[in-house]
């Protein structure tokens, strides 16, 4: 009669333990990293993006690289243009800019823009810093 064979534990073999830290390692470091915004991520426009705007106001260079920016997310709140930190008024503002007047351009979103500088930023900010104030 034969002794019957012990099975190991799936999770104890090699094999199964390399699948596991091969799938777990790539999920945990995006973990890690949410919240912290990417350089040149989704929420700013970079002097190499702006760069290529030769032609085009602020406005025209964020309708046609981010077209979220623009709409209101928050009931008849639209964002508020801020440059080198100080508020300036509406999104219609950024017809009067040349794009390629300024190294950066970043949205904030209404509860960190209202962080940052005071009520009245329900609908976010749009945050320009001019090539003269970075230099």
């Amino acid at each position: 009669m034969r002794t019957p064979t012990r099975r190991s534990h799936p999770v104890r073999s090699p094999r199964t333990w390399w699948l596991l830290v091969l799938v777990a390692l790539p999920v945990w470091t995006a973990c890690s990293t949410v919240g912290q915004p990417s350089p040149g991520g989704t929420d700013v426009l970079t002097e190499a993006d702006l760069a290529e705007m030769i032609n085009f106001t602020c406005y025209d260079a964020v309708r046609r690289l981010r077209p979220m920016w623009l709409q209101s997310r928050a009931a008849r709140a639209a964002p508020i243009v801020v440059i080198d930190g100080t508020p300036q008024g509406q999104v219609e503002l950024l017809r009067s800019f040349r794009a390629i007047d300024f190294s950066e351009i970043r949205h904030l979103e209404g509860p960190e823009a209202t962080m940052r500088y005071g009520t009245g930023f329900a609908g976010g900010a749009l945050v320009l810093t001019s090539k003269r104030s970075t230099r």
